[in-house]
């Protein structure tokens, strides 16, 4: 173990590096995360994940949270205030077949994850978006596809119809 890292992370076998929630994750061959610092670092959640890792998907971070996505497409989240939703009980995060996330801008701590279901609806869970009140999730319908960036989403539907959801006022529509 190394006098860089906490005492209960080893130093070898890890196969990827994640910023999250203001602080970092650790994935190992495995799917065991170690977390430290931030959301990152919440044994709660550290738990409830490793105890899926066998179904790892895929993460996504923001400065002020993180969302990991399983096969079965449960979401676990831990973050400030609504984005750690994912792991509550919210029965809205479920049947997610992809994960994004937008951290806000301007290096503050608002943050925001947006999941697409292959039925082609869209939950957003945030900490703040201003085009929805703080800590709503808002299901959009008939997304063809999503693209975060550090200001909000934007979301292109089946009928070609273009709408942004954004952190920052100036990016909603």
């Amino acid at each position: 173990s190394s006098t860089y890292l906490p005492y209960s992370i080893p130093n070898s076998g890890f196969e990827k590096l994640y910023e999250a929630g203001g602080g970092f994750l650790a994935r190992k061959a495995d799917n065991t995360f170690y977390g430290w610092g931030g959301s990152a670092g919440n044994s709660s959640f550290l738990t409830a994940v490793n105890n899926k890792r066998t179904l790892f998907f895929d993460l996504a971070a923001n400065n002020a949270g993180v969302a990991v996505l399983f096969n079965d497409g449960e979401v676990i989240s831990s973050g400030s205030g609504e984005l750690s939703k994912g792991f509550s009980t919210n029965g809205n995060i479920t049947g997610i077949s992809q994960l994004f996330g937008s951290s806000g801008g301007n290096g503050g701590g608002n943050g925001a994850f947006c999941g697409l279901k292959s039925d082609g609806t869209v939950i957003f869970w945030t900490q703040t978006l201003n085009s929805l009140p703080a800590g709503s999730a808002e299901i959009a319908t008939n997304v063809a596809k999503v693209v975060s960036s550090v200001n909000g989403f934007l979301v292109l539907t089946n009928d070609n119809k273009l709408y942004s959801k954004g952190i920052q006022s100036g990016y909603n529509n």
